[in-house]
């Protein structure tokens, strides 16, 4: 990295934290992530995530999906590119149903890579990793997708 290059650290709660001005809306070209794959564990936690972040925090969901949703819908700029290396729970478990059918479509996924096979040393959990553009998606053929 250049030395000109600004350094931006914060300490922010990413997912409820709005006003963290490294999270403004709609500033970054490209969002690389790989989030948290638990599950929230406190109560008011949880339920505050499941408040903000209706559209992907069904059932007992995976933080990775929030994540996605803060990315893609607020920090990405139109046209960014927002990738993760995530836990791929979700395309197994009936919380990831609502993200894969209703929210993912609404952007242009170009890659979605199941890396469960691949070797991470330090690292058991299976994942995939993700490659979506904030563009919005008009129409979508049944059962895929663009």
């Amino acid at each position: 990295m250049p030395a000109s290059w600004p350094v931006n650290v914060a300490a922010a709660d990413s997912l409820l934290d709005g006003d963290e001005p490294l999270l403004r809306a709609g500033i970054y070209h490209a969002c690389v992530a790989n989030p948290p794959y638990i599950t929230p564990k406190e109560p008011v936690v949880r339920d505050r995530v499941r408040a903000a972040y209706p559209q992907v925090a069904a059932g007992k969901y995976s933080l990775a999906l929030p994540f996605t949703a803060l990315m893609l819908e607020r920090l990405a700029a139109p046209g960014g590119y927002v990738a993760q290396l995530t836990a791929n729970s979700f395309m197994k478990r009936e919380f990831g149903r609502r993200y894969v059918t209703e929210f993912l479509p609404r952007f242009d996924a170009r890659w979605i890579i199941d890396t469960s096979g691949a070797y991470i040393p330090g690292h058991g959990t299976p994942t995939c990793t993700t490659s979506l553009l904030n563009e919005r998606v008009e129409a979508v053929q049944e059962g895929c997708l663009q």
